[in-house]
């Protein structure tokens, strides 16, 4: 009698496992489901990006058979505070404007922050500022960013597409 009053203690305790090892089961499917519908996401999204990589890719190789790449534009280092003792009247004036080291001639740059090319030519679209790190001129599509000051009148940098530029005033 004694083992047959312990029986239905060991069977709910047998049930009980059981449901146990079921739950933890499902619980362990579900935790992974979870994780291929994450990785499921992560792998649609590289593939998404891939693509737009190829079809950058494409357009590059389309424009380079048709000879119109774009400009490589690169934003030099700057050179914190190398401007920071010239002061905004100090600029506006004559300068020699020297490119890859070939004098290209001279350049003006006017108080109202716009100036003149070397060949005279006047355009809203060239402007020239100062700030405490360095001295740019913007160009149609080019920027000339001047980061050091060799000396009083004499700035050195390099344009976004990679070509040394120097100024050099001559009031």
């Amino acid at each position: 009698m004694s083992s047959n009053g312990r029986m239905p203690i060991v069977l709910w305790a047998l049930i009980v496992c059981l449901l146990l090892m079921n739950v933890s089961t499902l619980a362990l499917l579900l935790w992974q489901y979870s994780a291929n519908v994450r990785q499921g996401a992560e792998t649609a999204r590289l593939r998404a990006e891939v693509e737009d990589l190829r079809t950058q890719r494409e357009t590059l190789l389309n424009q380079a058979v048709a000879d119109k790449l774009p400009a490589i534009r690169v934003i030099p280092t700057v050179h914190p505070g190398a401007f920071a003792d010239v002061k905004e009247t100090d600029i506006p004036g004559r300068y020699r404007w020297i490119d890859n080291d070939r004098e290209r001639g001279i350049i003006t740059l006017n108080p109202d922050h716009t100036f003149t090319g070397e060949r005279g030519q006047k355009n809203p679209a060239y402007r020239w500022a100062l700030s405490r790190d360095q001295l740019t001129l913007e160009y149609n599509r080019m920027t000339g960013f001047y980061t050091n000051v060799e000396s009083p009148g004499i700035y050195v940098g390099v344009r976004t597409d990679r070509g040394r530029q120097r100024l050099e005033k001559v009031e």
